[in-house]
C-alpha cells in the first residue's frame, strides 16, 4: 500500500511539473483587483469566476471568460450575500 501511494504521488508531481512552463497569458480579469478565495466553474466551454474577497469586503460579482474571444464579460451579481470560499463544479465535457 505504501509503495502504491509513493508511485501515485510521483506520477501526480511529475504531471504537474511537466506542464509548469506551458501557461499562456490570456486577457486580464476586469473585476475588483485582487480577489482571494473565489469560486470557479465552467458551462459549455466558458469559464466563470465569482464571489471571493477583496481587501476588507466580500464580493458578489460573477465574470464569464470566453476562451475563443479571449475576453471577460461581467454577468449579473450573485443573488445572495457576498462570500468567499464557495464551491463550484462542472458536469460533462465540451463537444468540439
Amino acid at each position: 500500500m505504501k509503495k502504491k501511494l509513493i508511485v501515485i504521488a510521483f506520477l501526480v508531481a511529475t504531471n504537474i511539473f511537466c506542464y509548469a512552463d506551458s501557461w499562456i497569458q490570456k486577457a486580464d480579469h476586469g473585476g475588483n483587483g485582487i480577489v482571494a478565495a473565489a469560486v470557479g466553474f465552467s458551462i459549455n466551454g466558458k469559464g466563470y469566476v465569482g464571489t471571493g474577497s477583496g481587501t476588507n469586503f466580500f464580493l458578489k460579482e460573477l465574470w464569464q471568460f470566453d476562451p475563443i474571444s479571449d475576453a471577460w464579460t461581467q454577468k449579473a451579481d450573485f443573488g445572495g450575500k457576498g462570500r468567499e470560499a464557495a464551491a463550484g463544479f462542472s458536469i460533462g465535457k465540451r463537444d468540439t
